[in-house]
């Protein structure tokens, strides 16, 4: 999200990061014997949020009956966004709105799951993690973060048709690979210390990338095998103190 901020900004940011790294080191430190949360599986080995994802629900007269599964989702339509005047309220998971997250709100799809959304008008693509119900607006298919919208540059236009896909886990050379975004620094060895006690938690395999800026040095956790491992990673980072890791896909 450095494109979002003023120079000015980015200094505060930088200095926030030094310090939030050495909390997270901290953290990490404290939890590096503990293992990973323990979930009942539903009837498709995917765990889905106990609120949020009513078998149905009315809005303005309307009636929605939200989908059991995610997999094989694919739909073509209008987005829009919600930002500051939504922060820090609770979404319809329980999760508080955060408008730098890659989140998204969507009528009918279960809470919480995995999708990619391309505008089409720019051929941009970023993956969200739907963690709302919306938007109850007319013929808008999804409701994207601040974050995402400025990701797919239609944060101005307010609106803009998107396709929007379920992720594919499916395992042949044509197929996507995911991971989650623990962290982005511009000091090198910043990313190494959260790197080196990311590996002594069970978050799989982690490693470190440069970004599109070559000043940047992204932490990643993975590849992802499918939604089940990376929705148990996602909550595992967030009661270790990493509240906004971020789904990539290369």
């Amino acid at each position: 999200l450095s494109s979002l901020l003023t120079p000015q900004c980015t200094l505060q940011r930088d200095l926030k990061q030094i310090l939030s790294a050495y909390c997270l080191v901290f953290l990490l430190l404290l939890s590096s014997c503990g293992t990973l949360p323990s979930y009942r599986p539903a009837d498709n080995n995917v765990v889905y949020s106990k609120k949020g994802n009513p078998p149905y629900y009315d809005v303005f007269g309307k009636r929605y009956y939200t989908l059991t599964q995610c997999r094989g989702y694919v739909a073509t339509g209008l987005a829009s966004w919600y930002g500051i005047d939504f922060q820090g309220k609770k979404t319809s998971s329980g999760e508080i709105y955060d408008r730098f997250k890659y989140t998204a709100a969507h009528p009918t799809l279960p809470i919480p799951c995995l999708v990619e959304v391309e505008n089409l008008e720019n051929n941009k693509k970023v993956v969200v993690r739907i963690n709302d119900r919306g938007p109850f607006h007319g013929d808008r298919l999804l409701d994207l973060s601040y974050a995402a919208a400025k990701k797919l540059d239609f944060v101005t236009k307010g609106t803009s048709k998107v396709h929007i896909k379920a992720l594919d886990y499916a395992n042949n050379k044509n197929s996507p690979i995911h991971f989650l975004q623990a962290g982005v620094f511009r000091d090198k060895a910043l990313a190494e210390k959260l790197a080196s006690q990311l590996r002594k938690t069970p978050v799989g395999k982690v490693s470190i990338t440069q970004g599109e800026d070559a000043t940047q040095f992204l932490v990643k956790l993975g590849p992802l095998n499918n939604p089940e491992e990376a929705e148990r990673v996602f909550q595992y980072l967030n009661t270790k103190g990493i509240t906004n890791p971020q789904f990539i896909t290369d």
